[in-house]
């Protein structure tokens, strides 16, 4: 899924991100701390802190050209999952028949009514032309380092 250039850089990142992060958060827990407790106390407890952020922070860099996908596809994720539950509870809660007239209600009037139609398909094409900006922006992002057109 993810080019292994790619995964090295994001890898190589994260660590130079995990011990930048381990040492400033690890020094200044500990520092703060260390008016509270004992300096070794405050040391430990600093370093255990830094090393936990640090870890997260790693974890999160790496994991990013993943999530990245997620966040990318996010409103359609939500339009699917809001559809999928509320089909769910509407067949959960009432009878066949009025789950059938409800759903030839909210599919069969836009689909019906001119300016509704209009309406949802324009919605819809907002969420395909986004995606084929991004591959497009994509495309010349990794073509910069070229010439791209003649």
């Amino acid at each position: 899924m993810i080019e292994a250039p790619t995964a090295r850089t994001y890898r190589r990142r994260a660590v130079i991100a995990f011990w930048v992060v381990s040492g400033v958060v690890g020094l200044l827990t500990g520092w703060v701390c260390s008016s509270f407790w004992p300096p070794v106390g405050a040391l430990l407890f600093g370093l255990l802190v830094g090393a936990v952020c640090g870890a997260v922070v790693f974890a999160l860099i790496v994991a990013w050209p993943v999530l990245r996908v997620f966040w990318h596809w996010l409103p359609e994720i939500g339009i699917a999952v809001l559809l999928l539950r509320g089909w769910s509870t509407l067949m959960a809660s009432a009878a066949p028949l009025v789950s059938l007239l409800v759903l030839l209600t909210v599919v069969g009037v836009p689909a019906a009514v001119g300016p509704l139609r209009r309406g949802v398909v324009g919605w819809f094409l907002c969420l395909v032309v986004r995606h084929r900006l991004r591959v497009c922006f994509s495309a010349f992002v990794k073509s910069r380092g070229r010439e791209a057109f003649p």
